[in-house]
């Protein structure tokens, strides 16, 4: 591996900074004791990676990789939301502005990680408090009543889990290339 690391940096200009890099365990739990393997084993084999972080969950272009990374997927970009939420709130705009306010600043923070990660599983009580919120209602209406709101002359709200499929189901036929092929591989593995 260094070699060719070492080849790519004479060519590149590039370097690896051990600070900044990240090693994610798949297979294995990063326990203290496991940790500690890896880092002597990478000491006497590898020791350019030796000061590299080992964890179960990495960040990469601000999604989150590794088989622990479900847990924490969601937990900024939906802090992010309701910050924006409870800042449409404090502002007080003209209700007819709210439901642009709300796709524009709230919603579309979801939109990035919402490309290549379903949302949590009670991601419709979030959506649904953000609702009540913007509107400066009581938790009283249930999903479909408030965003049906404006066939009776209301605001029109995005109905958010329905934008994060359509971000998703985009990312699936425009961004992600060979997205047909992994899908028939999949089809392709043995099942038990």
């Amino acid at each position: 591996f260094e070699q060719h690391f070492s080849i790519f940096q004479k060519i590149s200009g590039l370097s690896l900074k051990p600070k900044k890099c990240i090693l994610i365990l798949t297979t294995i739990v990063a326990s203290e004791s496991n940790v500690k393997i890896i880092k002597h084993w990478l000491g006497m084999f590898l020791p350019a990676w030796s000061g590299f972080h080992i964890t179960n969950v990495g960040k990469y272009l601000g999604i989150h990789m590794g088989p622990l990374a479900g847990s924490v997927q969601w937990k900024a970009p939906l802090e992010k939301f309701k910050a924006r939420i409870h800042d449409i709130k404090r502002d007080a705009p003209p209700l007819a502005t709210v439901g642009p306010l709300f796709a524009s600043r709230a919603a579309s923070v979801l939109g990035y990680v919402g490309q290549l990660v379903l949302p949590p599983k009670d991601f419709t009580t979030a959506e649904l408090w953000a609702a009540h919120k913007v509107l400066g209602m009581p938790l009283a209406l249930d999903t479909e009543a408030i965003f049906s709101l404006h066939l009776f002359g209301s605001v029109k709200l995005l109905r958010v889990s329905n934008y994060l499929k359509a971000a998703m189901l985009r990312a699936a036929s425009k961004t992600i290339r060979g997205y047909a092929k992994m899908h028939l591989q999949l089809g392709e593995l043995p099942r038990n």
